[in-house]
């Protein structure tokens, strides 16, 4: 990877996946506010308008149209803030178009072609925007959109048609003006019998843009609609700077399009035949001038030499005349009469980039791959640094100037490395208020009522913590919306609010963040999990011997449901299973409470970060283990009259009139020799998700920083041993194995 330089590609894609999500955010603020304020409307503008010109220089072009016709759309909203707008109905266009753009941005990061057809929606968008400046104008018009011709079309079809020559021109710096024009043709193309339209090539010819700016866009259509339809589709055309619509007298509009056409490019080849007759003169002219000079000077053979090349000027200038003329005819013979709307083959090249910062920047983006180089290149640095300052060599040496130097060097390499993380850390907004769309379509399909209360937003973890919890996070609110909130009727009978609620909150706990998902619903039924494991066979003991934080926790376990239905939503037995699964590949856990008729609470606790953790090296013979000391309660040298046996033969410990299970460690890993005696090796006690175990080692080593890597390819092909959440290096340069405390807690 070059670190040095990031892709147009990739600026592209972050920029425009920034926008969308602020865009997608603001929507559904400004939806559930039924109102649209002014600096939000900007806001939207500012934001439809980047996208459009960014797109379109990355040849993007159903994003480009489709963010041209939301522009337009918003560009109405905000000149007539009168207009009579329906909220929900405009939010559901542009949402749509905003996953018509993530699907798309989708295709281009999995370097897939971005070829999906934005023109329904584009329809759709325009037919919205019409039929607002219909109700503003109070205009019973007939105009419709090419998807619903039958509900607003006059049911009586009328006899007379119209003829209209049209001619447009925009404002000053609306930029984009053939795509602009592409877009009335694409309209108007189903409402009329006959279209036609200069320039031709609207899009595939990259002068048409300049064209149109300098002389405007000209149209020929006959059509049913009335002079006063027709004048107030004209007057509705966004960035209009003016218009002239003429109703013209002629049966056969193909005969007078093609007299105006030849006219027109015989008008555009008589100026072109000028400008070439003007520097053919002003050439010559110059060699006249240096004809003379030369007579003057008396230098014949010059003279002579000037006259020749001006004779020969004149001559490629009637050549020049000539070729003009005749192209001129050829054109009025062979020029069409039929001018149909073209496929658009590519979006303009025209950059839009608009920097109101000055010249200053508080804040730049970076490659999230340069973030990781840098993280690995940290992790080496403690581990080089573990390697000098442990090294064998240095054992029993009187070293003060070193030992000076080296503590130095270690709050120089804490430094790098509190900051190095700080920069990867990324706060939970973004992925707490993705969860407003879904609760806002899950209430639309459901005619539920739900409000979601977000708090603790800002609460910020690793970047590579985010991408695991994303989506855990949308099984659950999806959950608790589907299976948790009543119906708005059987809510009221309980006597609870029609609208329910459901909390995201995110707060620290040490090196830890919790993620807390909580719903007023119906909450869970003791009786029902256990029916319905029982059904599924998925009790292990007597279901009296469950305590309830058991009896909760069934519902995370494969293939259990609650549901009696398969919806849309739920009812497969997956969403709880993968919530798990991707929860405990961090190293985090899951709680579930929840009381009958209210609530059901579910706490995610999650570590800040896994490159690097502070850990407790241990040994058992010649083979070196780590454990995470967030976890360690106390380490001690056990007595075995504190040993006890349970009634399947395993051990345990008794402290503090308390029992525990003990995991020897080279018991489970099989190491040859070691200690088998427990009063010749350490019990450390360790604590995770509130269960404690004991585990019996030969000798603690003490604690240091580690790097977490993964265990190499190979090992988890061949050999898939259970119980180990990786690897790293210590400072003496031998392998640690970092113990993964989730599964052996649960063995």
């Amino acid at each position: 990877m070059d670190y040095n330089n990031d892709s147009l590609l990739d600026i592209f894609l972050f920029e425009t996946d920034q926008l969308i999500e602020q865009l997608e955010g603001s929507m559904l603020t400004s939806e559930k506010e039924n109102d649209y304020s002014a600096e939000f409307v900007d806001e939207v503008f500012r934001i439809m308008h980047t996208i459009k010109g960014s797109a379109a220089m990355m040849m993007y072009e159903s994003i480009s149209l489709l963010a041209h016709s939301m522009e337009d759309l918003f560009y109405y909203v905000r000149g007539n803030s009168n207009c009579n707008i329906n909220h929900s109905r405009l939010t559901d266009l542009i949402l749509e178009g905003i996953d018509f753009i993530k699907l798309e941005t989708d295709k281009i990061k999995q370097g897939v072609s971005a070829d999906g057809n934005s023109s329904v929606l584009i329809s759709n968008i325009q037919s919205y925007l019409i039929s607002l400046k219909e109700d503003s104008n109070k205009v019973d018009t007939k105009i419709t959109n090419q998807n619903d011709n039958s509900n607003s079309m006059n049911t009586q079809s009328k006899e007379k048609t119209y003829t209209y020559r049209i001619t447009l021109s925009f404002d000053e710096g609306c930029e984009m003006e053939n795509i602009r024009a592409y877009g009335i043709v694409h309209h108007l193309n189903p409402l009329v019998s006959e279209l036609y339209y200069y320039p031709e090539e609207i899009l595939d010819d990259d002068t048409t843009a300049m064209k149109i700016r300098n002389d405007g866009f000209l149209m020929c259509l006959r059509t049913e609609m009335e002079p006063d339809e027709i004048a107030v589709y004209i007057e509705s055309v966004s960035f209009k700077k003016s218009s002239e619509i003429h109703i013209l007298d002629t049966s056969v509009l193909s005969r007078y399009w093609s007299e105006l056409l030849y006219d027109m490019k015989a008008e555009e080849l008589r100026n072109e035949e000028y400008l070439n007759t003007e520097a053919i003169k002003e050439e010559a002219e110059e060699l006249e001038k240096r004809v003379e000079i030369a007579e003057i000077l008396d230098e014949t053979e010059l003279a002579e030499t000037e006259k020749a090349k001006t004779e020969k000027a004149e001559k490629e200038k009637n050549i020049v005349l000539d070729t003009i003329n005749e192209s001129v005819k050829l054109t009025a013979k062979t020029s069409t009469a039929t001018a149909t709307t073209s496929t658009i083959k590519e979006a303009t090249k025209e950059p839009v980039r608009e920097n109101s910062n000055g010249n200053t920047q508080s804040l730049i983006s970076v490659n999230v791959g340069k973030l990781d180089k840098l993280m690995d290149l940290v992790g080496e640095m403690v581990i080089a640094e573990a390697m000098v300052i442990e090294n064998s060599d240095l054992k029993g040496l009187e070293l003060n100037s070193f030992h000076k130097a080296a503590r130095q060097l270690s709050k120089i390499t804490d430094e790098i490395q509190d900051m190095v993380m700080s920069i990867r850390m990324v706060p939970l907004a973004a992925t707490f208020h993705k969860m407003q769309r879904i609760v806002r379509d899950m209430c639309k399909k459901l005619n539920k009522k739900v409000n979601l209360n977000v708090i603790g937003e800002e609460t910020e973890v690793d970047k590579s913590i985010i991408e695991h919890i994303s989506d855990p996070l949308m099984h659950l609110v999806r959950n608790a919306l589907d299976h948790g909130i009543e119906m708005p009727e059987d809510r009221i009978v309980k006597g609870k609010n029609p609208a329910g609620t459901i909390m995201l909150e995110a707060k620290n706990a040490g090196s830890d963040v919790l993620v807390i998902i909580k719903d007023d619903g119906k909450g869970l039924s003791r009786e029902n999990l256990l029916r319905k494991a029982r059904e599924k066979n998925l009790l292990t003991k007597a279901a009296e011997e469950y305590s309830d934080k058991e009896v909760f926790g069934l519902i995370t376990l494969p293939g259990f449901s609650t549901k009696d239905e398969i919806s849309e939503f739920s009812g497969r037995g997956v969403g709880m299973d993968v919530v798990t699964k991707n929860i405990e590949m961090v190293g985090g856990s899951i709680s579930i409470e929840s009381a009958a008729g209210n609530g059901t609470t579910i706490t995610l606790k999650i570590p800040l970060t896994l490159a690097i953790i502070d850990g407790m090296n241990i040994k058992v013979k010649n083979s070196y283990y780590t454990l995470p000391t967030i976890g360690i309660r106390e380490f001690f040298r056990p007595d075995m009259k504190d040993i006890i046996i349970d009634p399947e033969g395993n051990d345990m410990i008794m402290l503090r009139g308390n029992c525990y299970p003990i995991v020897k460690l080279y018991e489970y890993f099989k190491v040859s020799g070691g200690y088998r005696k427990y009063e010749e090796g350490i019990m450390i006690m360790i604590e995770h998700d509130d269960k404690v175990i004991g585990i019996f080692a030969d000798e603690l080593l003490g604690q240091q920083q580690v790097v977490v890597k993964a265990m190499p390819e190979y090992i988890r092909r061949l050999k898939r041993i259970k119980g180990l959440a990786g690897c790293t290096l210590l400072g003496d340069g031998n392998i640690s194995l970092i113990l993964d405390v989730s599964w052996l807690i649960n063995i």
